[in-house]
């Protein structure tokens, strides 16, 4: 392997990106290093929670399941791992804040049966996070609805500090 000069990967990286993007440094990184997802602190998320269609068009009581939610002790993760076996984790660590974001006050077409939400998840060593679709399960369940997410944008990550 070749080392290349990290000033001009980010010239060429630049030349590349839409206008008003601006890469502000880069640095060599030894191959042997460890992996940028576990070089993470947190990120943020913002979303989108909707009633199912067919739903009751009343407002649910979004504070309450989110207080709900960041109140519990323990947040039951259950999946696979990359052999197809089950397995069952708490997450809970992994939950920095879940908050309803305010819609604008001017706005008379806002939907009471959804909520924007924004969760900061830490991110721990081996560089597992949480998602906005896990709390969408769990307000559902706190909510006893279903919920539909959509505008899933991930805002910022933030890098351990050396």
């Amino acid at each position: 392997l070749e080392a290349v000069d990290a000033a001009e990967v980010m010239d060429r990286w630049q030349r590349t990106l839409p206008a008003g993007l601006q890469l502000l440094s880069a640095r060599e990184v030894a191959v042997s290093s460890r992996s940028l997802s576990q070089q993470l602190e947190s990120s943020r998320w913002r979303f989108m929670l909707r009633c199912a269609e067919g739903t009751s068009r009343s407002a649910p009581a979004w504070e309450p399941a989110i207080e709900a939610l960041l109140s519990q002790d323990a947040l039951i993760w259950e999946d696979t791992d990359k052999k197809g076996r089950p397995r069952r984790r708490d997450v809970r660590h992994l939950l920095e804040s879940l908050q309803r974001l305010e819609p604008p006050n001017s706005s008379s077409l806002v939907n009471p049966c959804s909520a924007e939400l924004e969760l900061v998840a830490t991110v721990d060593p081996q560089g597992r996070s949480l998602k906005p679709s896990q709390v969408q399960l769990w307000i559902s369940q706190q909510l006893g609805l279903e919920l539909s997410l959509s505008r899933v944008r991930r805002m910022e990550l933030t890098l351990l500090q050396c």
